[in-house]
């Protein structure tokens, strides 16, 4: 397609001529619509526009080859099956729950048109009724991975006319999320447990993982020397809802009172099948990832940088915003979480090129940092679209820390007293003492036999609105006088005449094996902080000697702590002996484009308000909202940058219809941002009336151009924004 000439819209007069409505305008625009294959050996049944009615067997009794039962459940659309049968999709249950949690989630995805299988995780649900105690969870090892491989056969055996032989995906949420990630390590390999035998594990087409890092391993010991704290206090607490592997629990629990993180971790590489993170790099399943920014139980960098390892030529995305635990909800997540999955799922189950494996490799959110709108379940969060992490468009700002608690980016030449941490632990606080607390007063109890200290940086209030942009590398000149220590660094904002720093990232680093009084350098990323930061907002960095999650999360220790006293130093000098913090900002901010809403009613199409912020810097910029049926790849090419959707007959339409005055169907489409870089435009179908039923099955994507307004800036384009026909 050509390149569209914006700039003249701005001068162009309207013809002498009538608008044309904007239904024609959707009409013309889908003679060319979106494929929707079905494939030829097995066509998919067409869906009711409210999806499958569902039916459901309960109570399936599922017996291993190892003597072990559980129950499990199938629901499937209450339809004709296709000849090849329903694709399989395995859905798991969060820790501490059971398949009976899973029904709803499992019911909507049924409706879709797949076969849903839940069944109790070893050691939950049904399956603690079922079995002598003691034989159960064993956190996600070998046998968790051989029993999957048993379900899906049982479910085939069973089930042969109604599910498919060969398409199969697995999902789930947490616990769920970790199934997901060893069933793309271990599609097609052969699964080996002793005393269980060996069987070959299915071919995965698919994996959606909600709310778990990649190798849960990561997860419970932090960098191979730090044990996570609510994974510690489950094995001893031993909750009622979970009967545990003992000889799981036995292993874990001496490493924990031996304060041995690092022989545990040589204790799992050493059993076959039990760490499988490494195994995704060879991986070909398409990987779908969700997870929170502020998750209380594992934040997302570990499963960022292995994310990262994914053959370039395997499909991958991620979305990082909310919904993990203990964070907060959000509406327009949550269903946008729901809508890639079904469109994963479509993808690669049904064949059906929806482009959904073309678009941006990584979705961003932004998080509001006013508490008010980050609790509001109605706020909409903005986006940002990356092909690749890190993206390449920010730019890292070196800040040194300093003796009086500054962050300034001029390197200190003075020196100065060394800034102290210290660990001191009460006589008598011992990993059994620690172990025996109640669990109601372990916080305080904790803090008052291992006293909280830190130590505070701050740069000077920031000139301009400034957007983060990625990880932060925290880099330390050290010098401790002990082998075990643990350094956490937080990073906050002091937002303009606000009374509390807002928490943005937190990360932390358990040492083993310093050497006492040698200087060394400790090196921390924290995980991504996306967020737009006004100008006056003031940057702290806190560093302590306890890793301890803040607001908006429970305030909680994230690891268990050292019983062994210790006390670092941290220097202020220069070159080799600077401590330091690289805050990268993006160059400019972003320009978003939100909607309220992530549907509409084809049939009672309501007004779909669209918020533009393009950031202070570009206050009174020219812009204009782009709209397509064909998605959001391969994108518009202009020449100062590329807008992110496929231009068709209703991007040109629509662009006729707003260079020519469009009010109401395409009302504030073409304007100038206001003086804070904000525009508002609307989307007005309502008199038009019921629109066309071809629309089913497509979606509207919507991108705003921003004229850069700076001599040597590029234009801006925001991110795609999806709008799904119901």
């Amino acid at each position: 397609m050509a390149v569209l000439p914006f700039g003249a819209l701005w001068r162009r007069h309207a013809p002498a001529f009538v608008l044309a409505p904007l239904v024609y305008v959707v009409l013309f625009g889908l003679a060319s619509p979106v494929t929707r294959a079905q494939g030829d050996a097995c066509p998919r049944p067409a869906a009711p526009s409210d999806g499958f009615a569902v039916q459901t067997t309960q109570n399936v009794l599922v017996l291993y080859e190892d003597g072990y039962a559980t129950r499990g459940d199938l629901a499937l659309p209450n339809t004709l099956a296709p000849d090849c049968g329903w694709p399989l999709v395995v859905l798991i249950h969060p820790f501490q729950a059971e398949r009976k949690a899973m029904a709803a989630p499992a019911k909507a995805l049924a409706a879709q048109g797949y076969a849903v299988w839940t069944y109790d995780v070893r050691g939950h649900g049904d399956a603690r009724l079922l079995n002598q105690p003691g034989q159960g969870f064993a956190f996600m090892g070998p046998d968790a991975q051989f029993d999957l491989a048993e379900q899906v056969r049982l479910v085939r055996t069973v089930f042969p006319s109604l599910v498919h032989a060969d398409r199969l995906a697995i999902t789930g949420p947490s616990q769920g999320g970790a199934h997901a990630w060893f069933a793309a390590a271990r599609s097609r390999q052969l699964i080996e447990v002793a005393g269980r035998g060996s069987i070959p594990f299915p071919a995965v087409h698919a994996v959606v993982a909600e709310a778990f890092v990649p190798e849960a391993h990561d997860h419970m010991l932090r960098g191979g020397t730090l044990f996570q704290h609510g994974f510690v206090r489950t094995l001893l607490g031993a909750p009622d809802e979970v009967d545990f592997d003992d000889g799981f629990v036995a292993t874990t629990r001496a490493a924990f009172m031996a304060q041995d993180p690092a022989g545990l971790l040589d204790t799992w590489a050493a059993e076959p099948n039990r760490l499988w993170g490494d195994a995704l790099a060879a991986s070909a399943v398409p990987s779908l990832w969700f997870h929170a920014y502020h998750d209380g139980l594992c934040a997302p960098l570990p499963g960022i940088e292995r994310f990262a390892a994914f053959s370039p030529n395997t499909p991958t995305r991620m979305l990082l915003s909310t919904g993990g635990h203990g964070s907060v909800r959000n509406d327009y997540e949550f269903a946008l979480r729901l809508e890639l999955r079904r469109r994963w799922f479509d993808r690669f189950l049904w064949d059906e090129p929806n482009g959904v494996d073309h678009e941006a490799h990584a979705i961003q959110a932004g998080v509001p940092l006013d508490p008010v709108l980050l609790e509001d379940p109605k706020h909409t969060w903005t986006h940002g679209f990356d092909a690749q992490l890190p993206p390449d468009d920010h730019t890292p700002r070196r800040y040194y820390l300093s003796g009086d608690g500054a962050l300034s980016t001029i390197e200190p030449r003075g020196g100065g007293a060394p800034s102290a941490i210290r660990h001191e632990v009460a006589p008598g606080f011992t990993p059994t003492a620690w172990a025996a607390l109640p669990g109601e007063d372990l916080f305080e109890q904790t803090l008052e036999a291992i006293p909280l200290s830190e130590q505070v940086f701050s740069t000077a209030p920031l000139a301009d609105e400034s957007e983060l942009g990625e990880r932060v590398t925290v880099s330390l000149s050290i010098t401790p006088d002990a082998p075990r220590f643990t350094v956490a660094a937080m990073l906050s904002a002091r937002l303009p005449g606000a009374a509390d720093d807002v928490s943005l990232a937190l990360w932390g680093r358990g040492v083993l094996d310093a050497q006492p009084g040698q200087p060394m350098r400790l090196e921390l990323d924290l995980p991504p902080a996306v967020c737009v930061l006004p100008e006056g907002t003031v940057v702290r960095l806190t560093l302590r000697n306890h890793w301890i999650g803040e607001a908006p999360l429970e305030r909680a220790f994230s690891t268990v702590p050292y019983f062994d006293s210790s006390s670092i130093s941290v220097h202020h000098g220069v070159d080799d002996d600077a401590s330091f913090i690289d805050i990268p900002f993006r160059r400019r901010v972003r320009t978003g484009l939100t909607s309220p809403v992530l549907s509409f009613d084809l049939y009672d199409p309501e007004p779909q308000t669209l918020s533009i912020d393009g950031g202070k810097a570009r206050a009174g910029a020219p812009y204009i909202v782009l709209l397509s049926l064909s998605g959001q790849a391969p994108g518009l090419t202009l020449p100062a940058a590329t807008v992110p959707l496929a231009p068709d007959l209703l991007t040109q339409n629509a662009l006729w219809l707003v260079a020519n005055g469009a009010a109401p169907y395409l009302s504030g489409f073409l304007g100038d941002l206001d003086a804070d870089g904000r525009a508002t435009a609307v989307l007005d179908w309502t008199s038009v009336g019921p629109l066309p039923s071809e629309l089913q099955g497509h979606r509207v994507t919507l991108s705003v151009w921003t004229a850069s307004g700076a001599v040597g800036e590029m234009d801006s384009v925001s991110n795609p924004l999806d709008v799904y026909p119901r």
